[in-house]
């Protein structure tokens, strides 16, 4: 399942500053795992072609790796996110947060 957050800045500026957020809900069970990452991720330019990595890209990149211990999955990303930018300097904040209930 795939949920897009509300596009503005948590911190807030000019007419942002006041903005309800979307709030949604949504039934988890034990052993599920759900990801919550910043745009700087998708948003890095990298790969043998300087590109974008790109929400799809990196949505089928989660869906490889879901099933490896969590534990695990911290320093398989950061490869994969090292690898990604090769010589290319990071461009933006990057957070992936990873929880199983």
């Amino acid at each position: 399942i795939t949920m897009k957050g509300d596009r503005a800045s948590v911190g807030g500026y000019g007419e942002t500053i006041d903005k309800n957020f979307t709030v949604t809900e949504f039934q988890l069970s034990k052993g599920d795992r759900f990801y919550m990452y910043s745009d700087g991720i998708v948003d890095q330019f990298g790969g043998e072609r300087g590109k974008k990595l790109k929400n799809r890209a990196f949505v089928s990149y989660l869906d490889e790796i879901q099933k490896m211990p969590i534990e695990d999955q911290q320093l398989h990303m950061k490869k994969f996110f090292d690898d990604w930018m090769g010589e290319l300097a990071q461009i933006d904040d990057v957070i992936v947060v990873g929880i199983e209930v």
